[in-house]
């Protein structure tokens, strides 16, 4: 998971401003994208999506985003903040975010940062999958072995959690 460090994480409800008939980003936005984009350029060498492909690449189709608040938690709304982040990655890495099909996000509170915190990744929903499967074949070879049994219901009841952790839907 990748994570990113902010003053404040914009909300959608902020990002334009509107004067003399014209649209502009707001201060926030602006100074938001350009904190957002340096630490993406850090993190560069280091991600898989550097050379995610062109615009209609698949590979940012499932994101997972925390959003890690240090105030004003019940105050803003999970829904209005992935926008601005989102717009970033999709400039950053030249992806088309209307691709996406699938979003998850999460709001988190830690009284003791006085900054905000972005955590993020691709969600890999075959790779889990087939990681479930190969953990249920495992857990059937342990029950069959008297052995192991124990070994076979605490793998199983792991990956039944798991399972449910994702959704439900492996």
């Amino acid at each position: 998971m990748h994570t990113i460090t902010v003053a404040k994480i914009p909300s959608v409800n902020h990002y334009v401003k509107h004067a003399k008939g014209r649209h502009f980003k707001s201060k926030d936005v602006i100074g938001f994208e350009k904190a957002v984009n340096s630490q993406l350029s850090l993190d560069l060498p280091y991600c898989d999506y550097a050379t995610c492909g062109p615009p209609d690449s698949d590979i940012f189709k499932s994101l997972r985003i925390i959003f890690t608040l240090c105030k004003d938690f019940y105050r803003r709304d999970l829904d209005n903040m992935p926008k601005c982040f989102l717009d970033c990655l999709s400039e950053f890495f030249r992806f088309n975010d209307s691709r996406i099909e699938k979003l998850v996000l999460e709001k988190k509170l830690d009284k003791t940062l006085d900054h905000e915190v972005i955590s993020w990744s691709v969600c890999d929903d075959a790779a889990d999958k087939k990681l479930a499967l190969e953990l249920a074949d495992i857990a059937r070879i342990l029950a069959s072995m008297p052995e192991t049994q124990g070994y076979a219901v605490r793998i199983a009841a792991a990956v039944g959690k798991w399972t449910e952790a994702k959704g439900g839907s492996l």
